[in-house]
């Protein structure tokens, strides 16, 4: 299977992967483990476009999106709590397939 190329969005504060439009994404906006926290000077990956402005995305910015709780456990290191969260299958939908599967076995 191909792999999708994504675009890269420019914005006024720099390039980004992922752009949250007032509650719409735009571009890729999929979590991964090779990812790199944001920070000012490198590329961007996740921007946070609302009625306050536009903003670079945050560590919890990106936990949101993967719909993990503020209260999830995650490890002390940025890097390594970034893989496993680009590794993990997001709560919310593991909580939807399990349902799904639950109503096949009926």
């Amino acid at each position: 299977m191909a792999r999708r190329k994504c675009k890269r969005i420019m914005t006024k504060i720099g390039e980004c992967q992922c752009l949250i439009d007032y509650g719409r994404p735009i571009g890729c906006c999929t979590v991964t483990k090779s990812m790199r926290a944001p920070e000012k000077g490198r590329r961007d990956i996740l921007c946070i476009k609302n009625s306050k402005g536009l903003r670079r995305g945050s560590f919890d910015d990106l936990r949101k999106l993967q719909t993990f709780p503020k209260t999830f456990k995650l490890s002390e290191s940025k890097t390594q709590a970034l893989k496993e969260l680009g590794e993990a299958v997001p709560p919310k939908l593991a909580v939807f397939l399990a349902k799904e599967l639950k109503k096949s076995f009926r």
